[in-house]
């Protein structure tokens, strides 16, 4: 299955939610500056 990159995106998105919501932890990227 193909997706596109703004697919997995929302994908990678809707997981991290989920893991923050769970109180699991979330790897971070070194360059991630987001919160």
């Amino acid at each position: 299955m193909k997706m596109t990159k703004e697919e997995a995106q929302e994908i990678a998105k809707k997981i991290k939610e989920n893991s923050n919501k769970y109180g699991l932890p979330v790897k971070k990227k070194k360059n991630a500056s987001a919160t």
